[in-house]
C-alpha cells in the first residue's frame, strides 16, 4: 500500500512538472494597458465588464494589477516616485488636493488636447473640473461622484414619527431615540475621515462653502468665532451622548451590521455604504436623507469625485487615452455609477435608478454649490494630524484642546 502510494506521488510530480514546464501561449502582439485601481474588491464588478467591452471593441487588453485602498494608494505613489519605479500605465485616484499632489511630482500625463478634441468640457460639470485642473492643464477624466447624508433603517425609526429634515427638530427628534435607551450615532477611530465629514458638513450648514473654502485654504484661524461655533454645536451633540462608542474601533464597514440588526438608529456615511447591504429586503427598507437644513444660507454639498488619470512615464500612452474615452462614455459611467451606487459625472447619463442614488442625484443637482471633501482639499500633511484631531474631539469634546492642535498644524503647513 505505502509503495502504491509513494508510485502515485511520483506520477504526480512528474506530470505536474511536464505540464508547468510548457511554454505559455499568448498573443504577444496584443497591446495592453496596465492598471492600479484606488478602490476596495467590492467594487470590481464595476469595472471588470468595461474592461472586457473595452477589449473586445479595440483589442487591447486591460489587466488590473490589484486592487488598494486610499491610504495605500498615497504610499504607493510616493514609494515609486522615491524609488524611481515605473507607474502602471492608467491610475484610479481622487480628486483636488489629491490630485494636485500628484501633479506637482510631476507623474501624471496632461490631458488637456483630449478634452479639447471630444469636447469633455459640454459633456462634464464646470465646478467639477476646476478639480482636475492645475496651471491651465487638464490631468484626469471622472468618471463618478457621490454625497454624504445619513442612513436608517425605516421600520425601526417609525415608532419616532418621520425623520425631520430641519436641524432643530432634528435633534429633538435624536434626543427622544436617545432617551429611548437606543444609541444613535456610532463613532470610529479607525476611519478619522468620518469625522472630518461630520465636521464638513456642521461647517458647510453653518457658514457655508466660502467659509468651509477659507479652512481648507489655511485663510482661516481655527480660533475665529465662525469655526468655534461650529465646534460649539458638534459639542452639544457629544455632550448629550449622541455618539456611541461602542464600536469605536471598528471600521464603518463592521459597524454596518449592528446598524441593520437597529443597534442604532443612524449611519453618517457616504452612498457607497448602500453596496454593503445585500438582502434586498433590508435594502428596500433602508432610507439615505441629506444632511438637515441648519440656517437660512445656501444649499451647499460635499461630492467627493472618483477620476482616472495616465502616468506620465507610461509606455502605452494613446492606448490609455483610448480607455479613458471609452470612461468618459456617457453609458460607461452609467454602468460604474450603478455598481457603486454613485451618481455618473457625464451629464448625458441616465440618472440613477436605484432609490438611493436617485436621491444622491437630487441632492446634488439642487446643491448651490459642492466642495471636493475636507480631507482631499487639504494639503496632505495637515491632513494627518486634523484628521485625528477631529476623532478625538468627537470623544473628549475638548474644544480648547482641538483648537490649539488644528491651529498650531495651520501655522505649520500653510503659514511658514
Amino acid at each position: 500500500m505505502m509503495f502504491n502510494r509513494q508510485i502515485s506521488l511520483l506520477l504526480l510530480l512528474y506530470f505536474s512538472f511536464s505540464i508547468s514546464a510548457q511554454p505559455l501561449v499568448a498573443d504577444t502582439h496584443q497591446p495592453i494597458i496596465t492598471i492600479k485601481l484606488n478602490n476596495a474588491p467590492s467594487v470590481r464588478n464595476g469595472f471588470l465588464p468595461l474592461f472586457k467591452q473595452f477589449e473586445s471593441e479595440t483589442g487591447i487588453k486591460v489587466i488590473p494589477l490589484h486592487y488598494i485602498n486610499d491610504t495605500e494608494f498615497r504610499e504607493f505613489i510616493q514609494r515609486s516616485d522615491n524609488e524611481k519605479a515605473p507607474l502602471p500605465d492608467v491610475l484610479n485616484g481622487l480628486n483636488s488636493e489629491r490630485l494636485y499632489e500628484i501633479i506637482r511630482n510631476d507623474l501624471i500625463h496632461p490631458i488637456t488636447h483630449l478634452w479639447k478634441e471630444k469636447n469633455w468640457q459640454a459633456d462634464f460639470p464646470p465646478n467639477i473640473v476646476q478639480w482636475l485642473t492645475h496651471n491651465n492643464e487638464i490631468y484626469a477624466l471622472p468618471y463618478t461622484k457621490y454625497t454624504w447624508g445619513f442612513f436608517y433603517r425605516k421600520s425601526f425609526l417609525a415608532q419616532f414619527g418621520n425623520v425631520p429634515s430641519d436641524w432643530s427638530d432634528f435633534m429633538a427628534y435624536c434626543e427622544k431615540i436617545k432617551k429611548s435607551g437606543i444609541d444613535l450615532f456610532p463613532m470610529t477611530e479607525k476611519q478619522p475621515w468620518i469625522a472630518a465629514a461630520w465636521f464638513e458638513y456642521l461647517t458647510l450648514r453653518m457658514h457655508g462653502i466660502s467659509v468651509f473654502n477659507g479652512i481648507t485654504q489655511g485663510k482661516i484661524s481655527f480660533h475665529d468665532k465662525r469655526i468655534q461655533d461650529v465646534f460649539s454645536a458638534w459639542k452639544e451633540m457629544i455632550d448629550k451622548g449622541f455618539f456611541t462608542y461602542t464600536y469605536k474601533s471598528y471600521q464603518w464597514q463592521q459597524q454596518l451590521p449592528p446598524f441593520l440588526r437597529n443597534k442604532f438608529a443612524f449611519m453618517f456615511m457616504n452612498t457607497s455604504l448602500a453596496r454593503r447591504i445585500y438582502d434586498p429586503d433590508i435594502l428596500a427598507d433602508t432610507q439615505f436623507m441629506a444632511f438637515p437644513k441648519m440656517r437660512n444660507i445656501p444649499n451647499d454639498e460635499t461630492s467627493p469625485v472618483s477620476l482616472f488619470f495616465i502616468s506620465k512615464n507610461s509606455k502605452n500612452k494613446k492606448n490609455a487615452e483610448k480607455l479613458l474615452t471609452f470612461i468618459a462614455r456617457a453609458a460607461s459611467q452609467e454602468v460604474i455609477a450603478e455598481k457603486l451606487f454613485s451618481v455618473p459625472v457625464n451629464l448625458a447619463s441616465k440618472p440613477p435608478q436605484h432609490r438611493i442614488t436617485a436621491s444622491a442625484h437630487k441632492i446634488l443637482n439642487s446643491a448651490d454649490s459642492l466642495s471636493p471633501f475636507f480631507d482631499r482639499a487639504i494639503n496632505q500633511d495637515f491632513a494627518k494630524v486634523s484628521l485625528r484631531a477631529l476623532a478625538t474631539f468627537m470623544t473628549s469634546g475638548d474644544i480648547k484642546s482641538l483648537t490649539m492642535t488644528l491651529e498650531k498644524a495651520r501655522i505649520h503647513y500653510y503659514i511658514k
